[in-house]
């Protein structure tokens, strides 16, 4: 913007290309004698292209790699539960000088108990970013009236108080912050019924 409140727009013409080579691994396997599956998903991304910022073109380099193991355990008739480990790991490189590195590791359990018409549902999820730890917990518990069709489900959300939760996206030129504030603890009760 000039003195005068005049636009000057400027335009460079030059090559954008990107070159990306990514492999993908996904396996599971279901063992019967223990009732429980087992599976591994992993991932790595090596994007390379130039980049102009403020006028300089740079080489840029960004190395992605995660892995997901993950188990399912049918315990017994009454009782279930999974848990997930995954971890990622971002590098990103401007004329192979390394910028910027992002690690996250994130841990997810669930389990389930089942009793005739009774239902108890925990749900848990920690993950440390930037030096400082979150933890995520929910609870219900679920009654089935079965001869009146009436299901009385109780629900503990957020049972730590926890204030926000953080996500990232990354891609080769951007790490994207999603930060969404959360309601405090709070117990609701819900009742289905079907006629």
């Amino acid at each position: 913007m000039q003195d005068d409140g005049s636009f000057i727009v400027t335009a460079v013409e030059i090559p954008n290309s990107t070159i990306s080579h990514s492999l993908d691994f996904r396996s599971s396997k279901y063992i019967s004698a223990l009732k429980s599956s087992l599976s591994l998903n992993a991932f790595l991304l090596q994007s390379t292209g130039k980049t102009l910022v403020n006028d300089d073109l740079f080489d840029t380099r960004t190395m992605s790699y995660s892995i997901g193991p993950e188990i399912y355990l049918y315990a017994a008739s009454w009782i279930n539960f999974s848990y997930k480990f995954y971890a990622n790991v971002v590098n990103s490189k401007i004329n192979d000088e390394l910028r910027n590195t992002v690690k996250m590791n994130k841990h997810y359990f669930n389990c389930n108990v089942f009793a005739t018409s009774h239902l108890f549902n925990l749900n848990f999820e920690y993950y440390a970013y930037n030096g400082t730890r979150y933890n995520f917990v929910d609870l219900m518990y679920s009654y089935s009236f079965s001869e009146s069709k009436i299901d009385l489900e109780v629900r503990w959300n957020n049972v730590l108080n926890s204030k926000a939760f953080i996500d990232q996206q990354y891609s080769q030129y951007i790490i994207t912050e999603y930060v969404q504030v959360l309601r405090p603890s709070q117990i609701l009760l819900g009742v289905r019924f079907t006629f």
